[in-house]
């Protein structure tokens, strides 16, 4: 069940109601009304405290400000336009559009359905950002974090776009922390247990020198017979060092490979094959990461098995690489 505080403002008057979004419809609840001049930006901490009684932690918070305070502007542009030329358009035309510079400004746009001879409308709506930013950190002093800033429930005036950006930077420099600790704490396991591996072998082998010395042959083959067991421990410590190169060699590749876009999540190795799982912000990124594995890993197997859009970031694409001798 979604609980949202839906917050109106007019002119001189604010009206807030917790909403429950039901199974069958939605619910509205616990209504209040607070007489307020929206343009007197001194009174407004004290009209957040008479809302923060209506507010649970976490709730949904949507803020409607009055229309007179937002411009709105209906134009046309190109079918078939990303996101990003969108903005980059609606920015470099927002002094033509609205009269003011695109960073005095907080613009977004919704686009129409129609499609007349390739070109598409759009309804683009700005309002001032000291406007918009006073809001938001004056509610978020009380600990209400605004989700949605909106004239007559059209599109969002916060700047969503750049921080869902930040988000996908913390995140992804927090992925590449984790990855880096994941690489190294597999690293130092590893070294450790060869280095271990090393040690018995090398303690077997002396024990065997030692019990040797001690032993009178009765049997012409006895002393070629303990001669072939020290040569096979001493291949076994040999194979042993080799394997634990080539597990840091493998480590390395795989770290040094790793694109700063592209962040590791889990890690499994074995000496029959490895499983890399993370999440990635380009799809060109990943497909580098994966050619850069295939041409530089000793084992040369490199398959990209899975590749979907990640769940709770629609940004981000997960992945899974696997890769056998």
């Amino acid at each position: 069940m979604k609980t949202t505080l839906a917050i109106t403002f007019s002119a001189e008057c604010c009206h807030a109601a917790v909403l429950e979004q039901l199974s069958n419809g939605v619910v509205s609840k616990n209504k209040i009304s607070i007489t307020h001049d929206f343009d007197n930006k001194e009174t407004l901490s004290k009209v957040i405290s008479d809302l923060k009684l209506l507010y649970v932690k976490n709730m949904h918070v949507t803020v409607e400000i009055p229309a007179e305070n937002s411009m709105m502007r209906d134009i046309t542009v190109e079918h078939g336009l990303l996101d990003a030329d969108i903005m980059r358009f609606l920015q470099s035309r927002a002094t033509q559009l609205f009269g003011h510079a695109a960073d005095q400004l907080c613009i977004d746009y919704e686009i129409h359905p129609e499609i007349n001879d390739g070109k598409q409308k759009i309804t683009v709506i700005a309002a001032h950002a000291a406007l918009i930013s006073n809001m938001y950190k004056s509610f978020a002093r009380d600990k209400m974090m605004i989700n949605t800033i909106h004239v007559n429930n059209k599109m969002n005036l916060l700047p969503w776009r750049e921080m869902q950006k930040r988000k996908s930077k913390q995140k992804t420099m927090f992925g590449l922390i984790a990855s880096s600790f994941l690489i190294i704490g597999i690293f130092i396991t590893l070294k450790y247990f060869f280095i271990h591996e090393t040690r018995l072998l090398k303690i077997q082998a002396n024990n065997i020198i030692e019990n040797n010395a001690n032993i009178v042959l009765h049997h012409p083959h006895q002393h070629s017979a303990l001669l072939q067991k020290l040569k096979s421990l001493h291949l076994q410590k040999l194979a042993a060092m080799k394997a634990n190169q080539a597990i840091e060699i493998l480590l390395s590749d795989i770290a040094n490979d790793l694109p700063n876009s592209v962040t590791l999540s889990a890690l499994t190795l074995n000496h029959k094959k490895i499983k890399l799982m993370g999440v990635g912000d380009q799809l060109s990124d990943i497909h580098q990461y994966s050619n850069a594995l295939k041409q530089n890993l000793p084992w040369k197997n490199v398959q990209l098995s899975e590749i979907h859009n990640d769940q709770k970031n629609k940004l981000q694409m997960d992945f899974t690489i696997q890769v056998t001798p």
